[in-house]
Parts: C-alpha cells; sequence; structure tokens
C-alpha cells in the first residue's frame, strides 16, 4: 500500500504512541499488582541502615514499619503517575488518530488502524507473558522468605502479604480505599450467602407445604407393579411439554391414611422443635462492611468478564462507559418513552395469530403470554484483563416481554449449533478434538486466534435471521412452522429494548451467525477452525497466505471485522495455552484468571443470590 510521506510520519507516530501506552498499561497493572497484593518487589523497597550503635528494639521495629508505609506510598504514587501518562496518551492519541485520518482515504485508515492494532496485541502478549513469569517469580520470593526484612511481627500476625483468595479475587479500580474487612468481604464472592438474623418463618412454611405436595404427588401418580410379566407391558414415557406454567395442583388429603398420619406427625415435629441460634458466617467487621458497601452510592461492584474476580468502580465511571457504548447510533437508539407495554401487546397478538393457526399448543400459548412485563435491565461487566478496563454490555431479560418467547425458539435453534462443523461446546470438547490432531501439525504451522469485535452488536437482524430460517428449512421444521418461528424471531430482535441510568434504549442491530461462506469462498483454507466466542485456528501456509485469509475475512462484511494473536510456538485461547512442541501440541490449562474462593469457618446452606452486595 503505496503513502503519502506525511501519512507515513502521522502512522509511525501512533504506532509508536499506542505502543508506547501499552507499556503503561503493562506497568500501571504491575503496580497494582503490588499495592493490592502487598509485596514490595525487591527494587522498590525503601532502605534506612542507621550507623547508630546498638539500638533498642522498638527503633527497629518502628523503622520497619515506617519503611514498608513508605515503599507503599510509593508504589501508589508510581500507580498515580503511571495512570497520569496514560491519560495523557490517550489525548494525544486521540488527535494522531484524526490527522491520520484527515491524510488518507477511509479503507487506507482501517487497513492502518488494523496494523497497528496487531502490532499492540503482540506486544501485549509478549508483555503479559514477561509480567506472569516476574509476579510469579515475585510471589515464590515472598513464600519462600517468610522473615520479610519490611514486616514487624505485629505485620506478620496480621494478614500482610499474600492473600491470595481476597486480592486476587477483588480488583478496586474506584477512588475509594477499601478497608481489610470489605477486602475481605468481597473475596468471598458475590454468591456468598450471609446468615440471615432470625429464619424467614414465612419461608419455612412454604417449604413445608411444598415438601408435604411432593409427597402427596408421589403416592397419587404411583402405579404398583404387575405382578404377571407376560401381560405387563413397557410403557414409554411421555414427552413433556417445557413451556407450559408449572402445576400448582394438590391431591387430596383423605386419599391415604398412613401418608397423612406421617406428615401431620413430621409437621408437629418440625413446628415444636426448639428453635437453636442460627451460627453466624459473617465477622462482626464484615457485617458492618457489608452495610457501609450497600449504603455507599459512589462506586459499583460487578463481577469481571472472565474469572471470578470481583470488580469494585466509581459510579459516574460506570455510567459514563454504558453511555459511550450506548452513543454508538448503529448499534442503539435512545426512546423518549418506555415502550414496553406498546412491545408486549404486539407479541401477544403475534401469539394469538399463531395460535389461532394451531401453531402453538394452548397451554404453549399461556406459557409464552407476556404477564406483568418489566423492562430489560443493561448493565456492563468489566474486562480487567484489557486496557482502560472496557465493559462487556450485557441485556438482563428476566421478566421481560421477549424473555419466554426467546427461550422458546431458542430451543429450536440450539440443536442447529451442535450440527455445526467449527462448534466447541467447551475446554473440555476443545481438548478432546485438540487432542486428535495435534500430531498432524507441521513445524512451520502458526497458532491463530481470532476475535471479532463486538460480534453480537455488528451483525445485522435481517441477516441472522436469514441464517438461521435457511438452517430451520433443512431441518424440515413443522410445528410450529418456521414463518412461525420467524415472526417469533422478529419480535425478539427489533424488541429489544432496556434502560439504563434512568434512560431507555433500542437495540437496532445484533446478532448471530456462522461462517461456512465466509471459508467456503477464502482463497486458502486452515487445517483447524473452530469456535466457541473467539475462534482458534492452525495455518499452514506461509505468513503472506496468513495475511491474505486474515484480509480477505475483513472484507467479507461490512460490519464484521476480525483481530487476531499469532504465534509459532505459543498461543492462548479460552483457559489454555496450546504450545508447539517437537512431540505435537501441549496444552496447559491456565488457573491465574479464574479464582474461586472458598469460605473458610461456619456456614449454612442457603438459596444461591442472584444479587451482589451493590446493585446498580
Amino acid at each position: 500500500m503505496a503513502l503519502a510521506p506525511d501519512t507515513k510520519c502521522i502512522f509511525r507516530k501512533l504506532r509508536k504512541l499506542k505502543e508506547k501506552n501499552t507499556r503503561y498499561m503493562s506497568h500501571l497493572d504491575n503496580y497494582r499488582f503490588y499495592r493490592l497484593s502487598r509485596i514490595i518487589p525487591k527494587g522498590l523497597q525503601i532502605k534506612c541502615t542507621p550507623s547508630f550503635g546498638d539500638l533498642d528494639p522498638s527503633f527497629f521495629k518502628k523503622r520497619s514499619k515506617t519503611l514498608t508505609n513508605t515503599s507503599f506510598r510509593l508504589i501508589k504514587l508510581l500507580e498515580n503517575q503511571c495512570q497520569q501518562f496514560i491519560d495523557n496518551q490517550l489525548l494525544e492519541i486521540t488527535d494522531t488518530e484524526s490527522q491520520l485520518q484527515e491524510s488518507c482515504s477511509i479503507e487506507e485508515f482501517e487497513q492502518l488502524q488494523d496494523t497497528i492494532l496487531c502490532n499492540v496485541k503482540h506486544l501485549r502478549s509478549t508483555l503479559m507473558v514477561t509480567q506472569n513469569k516476574k509476579r510469579m517469580n515475585v510471589l515464590a520470593n515472598h513464600k519462600k522468605h517468610t522473615h520479610r526484612r519490611f514486616h514487624s511481627k505485629r505485620a506478620s500476625i496480621a494478614p500482610p502479604t499474600v492473600r491470595s483468595p481476597e486480592t486476587n479475587t477483588v480488583v478496586n479500580l474506584s477512588d475509594m480505599v477499601l478497608t481489610d474487612p470489605q477486602v475481605k468481604l468481597l473475596s468471598r464472592g458475590l454468591k456468598f450467602c450471609p446468615t440471615p438474623r432470625e429464619p424467614n418463618q414465612l419461608l419455612f412454611q412454604q417449604d413445608m407445604a411444598q415438601f408435604n405436595r411432593r409427597l402427596r404427588l408421589r403416592e397419587y401418580f404411583h402405579v404398583e407393579p404387575s405382578m404377571d410379566d407376560e401381560s405387563s407391558v413397557e410403557t414409554k414415557p411421555i414427552p413433556r411439554n417445557r413451556f407450559k406454567e408449572k402445576s400448582t395442583w394438590v391431591p387430596p388429603k383423605n386419599r391415604d391414611v398412613s401418608l397423612g398420619t406421617y406428615i401431620n406427625s413430621v409437621n408437629s415435629e418440625v413446628l415444636k422443635a426448639p428453635s437453636t441460634p442460627t451460627p453466624n458466617n459473617l465477622p462482626q467487621d464484615e457485617r458492618h462492611a457489608l452495610t457501609q458497601l450497600r449504603q455507599s452510592p459512589d462506586v459499583v461492584i460487578k463481577r469481571a468478564d472472565k474469572g471470578s474476580a470481583v470488580v469494585v468502580m466509581n459510579t459516574h465511571d460506570y455510567i459514563a462507559e454504558g453511555l459511550r457504548q450506548l452513543s454508538n447510533t448503529d448499534h442503539y437508539i435512545e426512546c423518549a418513552s418506555d415502550p414496553t407495554e406498546s412491545f408486549s401487546q404486539d407479541i401477544s397478538d403475534t401469539l394469538v395469530r399463531i395460535y389461532n393457526a394451531n401453531g402453538i399448543e394452548k397451554d404453549t400459548f399461556n406459557y409464552l403470554l407476556p404477564h406483568d412485563p418489566r423492562t430489560a435491565r443493561f448493565y456492563l461487566l468489566p474486562k480487567i484483563q484489557k486496557p482502560n478496563n472496557p465493559g462487556r454490555p450485557i441485556v438482563s431479560g428476566n421478566g421481560s416481554p421477549t424473555e419466554r418467547i426467546s427461550e422458546f425458539v431458542d430451543s429450536f435453534l440450539k440443536p442447529l449449533v451442535c450440527c455445526i462443523p467449527s462448534f466447541i461446546k467447551d475446554t473440555k470438547d476443545f481438548l478432546h478434538k485438540l487432542d486428535e490432531v495435534k500430531h498432524q501439525i507441521p513445524d512451520s504451522a502458526i497458532l491463530v486466534t481470532f476475535d471479532v469485535s463486538s460480534l453480537y452488536t455488528n451483525i445485522p437482524h435481517h441477516e441472522g435471521m436469514s441464517a438461521c430460517v435457511s438452517a430451520l428449512n433443512a431441518r424440515n421444521q413443522s410445528r410450529p412452522s418456521v414463518s412461525h418461528i420467524k415472526e417469533l424471531m422478529s419480535h425478539i430482535l427489533m424488541k429489544n429494548n432496556f434502560t439504563f441510568s434512568d434512560r431507555h434504549f433500542l437495540q437496532v442491530q445484533g446478532t448471530a451467525m456462522g461462517t461456512k461462506r465466509l471459508l467456503s469462498s477464502a482463497p486458502n483454507r486452515p487445517l483447524v477452525w473452530w469456535r466457541l466466542i473467539d475462534i482458534f485456528s492452525i495455518w499452514c501456509g506461509d505468513q503472506d497466505s496468513l495475511d491474505e485469509f486474515t484480509n480477505h475475512i475483513n472484507s467479507f462484511h461490512p460490519t464484521i471485522k476480525f483481530t487476531t494473536e499469532q504465534s509459532l510456538t505459543s498461543v492462548n485461547f479460552l483457559d489454555v495455552t496450546i504450545t508447539k512442541s517437537p512431540n505435537g501440541l501441549v496444552t496447559v490449562r491456565k488457573q491465574l484468571l479464574t479464582v474461586r474462593p472458598y469460605v473458610s469457618g461456619v456456614s449454612v446452606p442457603q438459596i444461591p443470590c442472584t444479587r451482589g452486595a451493590h446493585q446498580s
């Protein structure tokens, strides 16, 4: 690609700025890791050895404490300075990108941006490997030397060093300084259930009623086996309709005297049982920390996009990131009012029409009808593994008008996904497939991972529906008909409204699509092309042919763009590191991103929570 001299100069400047920004981000991650882990690396330890002769032991204790605090203040100062450099660079990067865009055509600008992105991703991967090695060495040295120069006896008793279940699972991106009880509380995870101060008597009675009902249903539908083997006929189980309201019918109470006596006896013994105080599974300081976090309007607490880390963010930063993504008018439009009621009526009218055409059963019709719908909620899961911690957009449709019809349509589409040759179910399936081809890999093969930029918001609705309709027609779908499924699919995609920060939005673009035509039209094809969300591929050609293939798939669709991470030796995919060796491919499961906290001490069985300590 021939570029003007001025354009080349601006391109080189932009590339250097983004690479420099990536390095600063790596430094920032390191400083943040040291501060949260309460570890002082050797290069940041402040040393001071007085030569006053014999000194009192209390002096050394105070000196150690002072030097420790000063070292951590230095780390915090470096972290803030690094963040300031990054913010200043982002402004310069924005200005340089504007200059580059003005000096070349749109196609040239996109190609140059893709080139810079590939370089930055490669640099980030290299820095990540170095960073992990450095951290592992620091942690190993920290565990090896139990007596630290800068740790007093008191500091060694109170959690000083590597609080792996705490510091590794809590990431504080806010301006709020978390106390130790707050960190310990959040490290338990957002599904941890604090013991209630008093038993919920209403919930207890409801559980007992459900238990009694299950016993009566078992007795009512129990069939005695026939003593005559010749006359007994094996019956096939009746297919159960998943899409119907749960029955609340209770059999008569006087059918079986023995069962009634047993139920009355159990209820009487349980109600007369002496009430014992419930063990508290949270210390008092963590109970107080829970109250503080609930009442704090300045922070939002969410789980990380990958792994089980808990992320604390400033509320204004969280809202600003959400509005930044929602300001993309190609994907979202803002509504003047809440259209939920209107959409709900449209869906009900369609369901009535399908039911009258004998497309669905009556039970299914009653189940799919929206009842007291509520507006879907938009929220973000912060990507702590990426620079500037962008959020992954999620729309929670619980109770929304399209929730049940989405479940209904998904039951017909999900079996089709497993038939796609590139489909990967999970990590276990990926390792199994990789084991079948790991000895077929030539030494010159390139390991590649493809990431689709904002896949779920970049695919037009009509193309997604066309792909689904074609797949359903190939399966000879009869009831409901493909046309009826397409009507419901249209409602799901076109009426995907939600609320965020007391404002109403409608998603106007986004779904999923396959890759069959994309590969069949390529000049060269990869040996392996497997997809879960990201794509893993093994390329047996040279670098030029891989670049040609990448350009081909990026020109396949105007809104679908791929970025790559490639290596001749090792790549990361899902939670696996794949490395080439003389004996084939070697895989190693990573445990860095996912740290599962286990609660020590007394705990009681609870129904899993659906909410964290604080919800936006």
